[in-house]
């Protein structure tokens, strides 16, 4: 019974030390707005992406600038297409293209461009269009890439008249 009686005076204390009154309280809200991020650039193979720090450190090849040359010793050129976007859905990479051409002569130098694990176009006309990358975000900022191999056509090149050729190509980033 002693036992009975220590143990109910315990219990009481107990509750009478925890038993406090709530005087106030209050809300507390937070939010944030991520923006829509979407940019493609095309830079050397073989490098990182996988952050937006990473993404911006990569330096853009090819530009009008700094064009990618092509000369006997050398007939082709890997890069790669580098995209970041966090809008979820589908994604797509088209890119629009033209032969080399030189002004005042009527030769034409074509290419091929190959990614992807057998996909292969001939840039033998103008604005030919393809997709170099594609897929689903599921949501989220990703990092997508595409290696990709420019080649010459040997025979348009070698056939080709004396002149500065030079080409450019529109490459844009989609999603839905």
């Amino acid at each position: 019974m002693k036992k009975v009686l220590i143990i109910l005076t315990a219990i009481l204390i107990t509750g009478v030390l925890f038993a406090v009154d709530i005087v106030d309280s209050t809300d507390f809200y937070m939010s944030t707005k991520i923006e829509e991020k979407g940019a493609v650039k095309i830079g050397d193979k073989g490098k990182t992406s996988n952050s937006v720090s990473t993404f911006n450190s990569i330096d853009s090849v090819g530009t009008s600038d700094d064009p990618i040359l092509f000369d006997d010793d050398r007939l082709e050129a890997e890069f790669t297409v580098y995209t970041m976007i966090n809008k979820q859905g589908s994604y797509s990479v088209g890119v629009k293209a033209s032969p080399l051409s030189a002004t005042g002569v009527s030769t034409k130098i074509n290419y091929t461009v190959a990614y992807g694990t057998s996909s292969t176009e001939t840039i033998n006309s103008d604005n030919k269009t393809f997709t170099i990358l594609s897929g689903t975000n599921s949501g989220g900022l990703i990092f997508p890439k595409q290696d990709f191999k420019i080649t010459l056509d040997n025979t348009t090149y070698t056939n080709a008249s004396a002149g500065e050729y030079s080409t450019s190509w529109t490459i844009e980033l989609t999603s839905n």
